[in-house]
């Protein structure tokens, strides 16, 4: 069994949100390419592929950690430049060739910017996924991001989701989680006001 969520205090015990355990058959073992992501970048994004962020302070588990800092499918850093009008939106399609997601995404927003990111992950069929990613928001003095995290995947599959955040003076995050999918699913947030 492998503990996740773990904290010293206890959200109310009905919601079974914290020191969950679950089998390690859970976890995934070996690491395959995923390539069913369509990501749409609005003028104003610059996106860096293979990109690793620094480490997490909290998350999912430490398990659940390294293995999107040493064995990540996929890395991508977005710096938002400017005020963008249309969302950012990456959707992952998890299909029979596409079944194991570990994923390591960064989103900076520079000074004063303002933008929306959604994030969907979706499985159609019935084979058993399993999604494993950390988000790392970084949002420099007055900028505004809205963040939707969507998880629609089937009810066999595992989702984990470890999400930190930075925020300088006067920036705002919103964040919408829609957690509708998987067998498993836990998510750990986690922000830092800088100043």
């Amino acid at each position: 069994m492998i503990k996740l969520n773990e904290t010293p205090v206890r959200t109310a015990r009905n919601f079974n949100i914290n020191n969950i355990e679950i089998e390690e058959s859970e976890i995934q073992n070996r690491i395959e390419q995923f390539d069913s992501i369509d990501i749409n970048l609005p003028e104003g994004v610059l996106a860096e592929k293979n990109v690793s962020t620094s480490n997490f302070k909290y998350g999912v588990s430490e398990n659940i950690l390294s293995e999107v800092r040493d064995d990540a499918n996929n890395k991508l850093k977005l710096t938002i430049l400017e005020n963008i009008k249309d969302p950012i939106t990456i959707f992952c399609e998890f299909d029979d060739e596409n079944k194991t997601l570990i994923q390591d995404i960064e989103v900076v927003a520079k000074k004063g910017c303002k933008a929306d990111l959604i994030i969907k992950y979706k499985s159609e069929d019935l084979s058993k996924c399993y999604h494993n990613s950390s988000i790392r928001v970084k949002l420099e003095e007055d900028s505004n991001i809205n963040m939707t995290v969507i998880n629609l995947l089937n009810t066999k599959s595992t989702n984990f989701l470890s999400i930190e955040n930075e925020l300088d003076k006067n920036s705002v995050l919103n964040y919408l989680i829609v957690d509708f999918g998987g067998k498993n699913s836990i998510t750990n947030y986690y922000s830092n006001l800088m100043r």
